[in-house]
């Protein structure tokens, strides 16, 4: 009877809060012409196109992090050469204040991931539409700083909450999820793997109690 109690838990637990989706964000590239790599109003343009990106998605509580840029000298067929700046940034569904777009609830993956799909195709819809400023001002003159027609580059990253993480080899039925992490395993930040830590007994921890303990991924 008590191993039937245990087998029961068990089921149960996976059931109720065990396996969750994982948290998205969103990896972004583009590129931008420029009139050299020297001067102060790269600078100035990057900070400007931040706080656009910033606006399109702040009623979402999603925020740009990471924001990063270089500039580059590019040889172009039959244009010769020409400044690119390179721009890389992330799009988070964390921004200050996340909690209350949640309405309460503990567990409200389900909102976060559909702010992040929104924040993503807002900021895909604006670059779509530098595109189409592009296009349709072809055959007259362009700003020296112009988007760079199929430039834009989206990678989703996905993310476990402490306690979880991903093993395609262990919950094959489940490859995309977040699991939580078994008795001698710990995931103590939002990494998608869970460490090993021996002296861990109960599913889902956080930390592992021995410091000294090597951990391996698993």
């Amino acid at each position: 009877m008590m191993r039937t109690c245990v087998l029961l838990s068990a089921v149960l637990w996976c059931l109720t809060g065990a396996y969750r989706e994982p948290d998205y964000s969103y990896q972004m590239a583009v590129r931008f012409t420029t009139r050299s790599c020297i001067g102060r109003y790269n600078d100035v343009f990057f900070r400007v196109l931040k706080k656009i990106l910033d606006s399109l998605i702040s009623d979402l509580s999603c925020h740009v992090i990471e924001p990063s840029y270089k500039c580059h000298s590019v040889e172009i067929p039959e244009h010769g050469l020409i400044h690119e700046l390179f721009i890389a940034f992330q799009v988070n569904p964390f921004a200050p204040g996340w909690k209350g777009a949640c309405n309460g609830s503990v567990d409200c993956e389900d909102t976060t991931n559909h702010n992040i799909l929104q924040a993503r195709d807002r900021i895909e819809d604006f670059f779509r539409s530098q595109a189409y400023i592009f296009y349709h001002n072809f055959n007259k003159t362009l700003p020296a700083m112009h988007f760079v027609d199929h430039s834009l580059q989206v990678v989703r990253l996905d993310s476990c909450r402490p306690g979880f993480g991903k093993n395609e080899r262990l919950h094959s039925n489940c490859a995309s999820c977040c699991v939580v992490c078994s008795p001698a395993t710990f995931s103590p930040d939002v990494n998608v793997t869970c460490q090993t830590c021996v002296s861990v007994l109960t599913y889902g921890a956080k930390s592992c109690p021995q410091t000294s303990n090597k951990n391996q991924q698993y």
